[in-house]
């Protein structure tokens, strides 16, 4: 069974069967992380119902399923990406970002790091959450491997944008860093805190359980070590 685990709804059903990801019921079940032969699979059945009833998928032989052209017909009169709308849940917010859309990102990075530029702190950054990262599989890159001569800002958004979670060092509360991490939570992305100071974490992040380390040899292995653990449940 596929382990993706797919909001079920309806744009995803049909996106899955345009796109010859999943063409039959228990492919598609698969899909959703529903046992085809279990309860919980007659809502995959209801969404499949309803789709042709509306004439937007049609079952072409026995239990196998294509999307017809009504939707492309839907698309093309409202200019909508089928992709964009089975993003949107009951919990989605649209909104129109201020800096506008992103840029497209050839070689997004999967972990965004934000960090004040100290001296002090550089270490943290090079010895320490680079080798967690990639320690774990992933890419990742702090705010200064990307500023171009445009807006800092802008680049900043394009690439919390397209990272996968966010590592934000809090030590020293660090306005540029607070921010980030609101742009970051505003786009839905998981924030790692971490910070050498529990009191550095803004009062009204506490809540969130956060990393303390201790710039020392052992505080950093033990450091090391909670950062992989957390980036994996952050990234499942």
């Amino acid at each position: 069974m596929n382990s993706r685990n797919l909001p079920l709804s309806g744009a995803n059903v049909l996106l899955l069967v345009r796109d010859r990801i999943a063409t039959d019921f228990s492919a598609l079940c698969g899909e959703f992380g529903v046992d085809p032969d279990g309860y919980p699979s007659m809502y995959v059945r209801a969404k499949i119902t309803q789709l042709e009833r509306e004439g937007l998928i049609a079952e072409v032989s026995e239990g196998r399923y294509e999307a017809t052209d009504a939707w492309a017909r839907i698309q093309a009169a409202l200019d909508i990406s089928l992709t964009a709308v089975a993003t949107l849940t009951p919990g989605t917010v649209v909104a129109r970002p201020y800096f506008g859309v992103p840029d497209a990102n050839p070689e997004p990075h999967d972990v965004f790091v934000a960090m004040p530029f100290r001296e002090s702190l550089r270490p943290v950054w090079e010895d320490h959450i680079r080798r967690a990262v990639d320690a774990v599989g992933l890419t990742v890159a702090r705010a200064d491997d990307f500023f171009t001569a445009d807006s800092v800002i802008r680049d900043v958004w394009n690439a919390i944008f397209h990272s996968r979670v966010v590592v934000a060092d809090c030590t020293g509360r660090n306005p540029n860093v607070f921010y980030e991490i609101g742009v970051a939570h505003v786009l839905g992305r998981p924030v790692v805190l971490i910070t050498q100071d529990g009191e550095d974490v803004p009062f009204d992040l506490r809540h969130i359980r956060y990393i303390e380390y201790e710039y020392t040899p052992r505080g950093m292995e033990i450091f090391e070590a909670r950062l992989m653990e957390t980036l994996r449940t952050a990234i499942t």
